[in-house]
């Protein structure tokens, strides 16, 4: 059986696993937002024109 010590380092360990997965996740999708409003913002000046 495990110990309690070992317990908590692993579930320490998990939980910042799944940390750097949201962040990674969330990074993503910022820039997926920021290309698109680019994109968006030179096709209208380019229909502007």
């Amino acid at each position: 059986m495990l110990s309690l010590e070992v317990i908590g380092v692993l579930g320490a360990l998990f939980g910042f696993l799944v940390y750097g997965m949201v962040r990674a996740q969330l990074a993503r999708r910022q820039a997926e937002v920021k290309r698109e409003a680019e994109e968006g913002a030179r096709s209208a000046s380019e229909r502007a024109r």
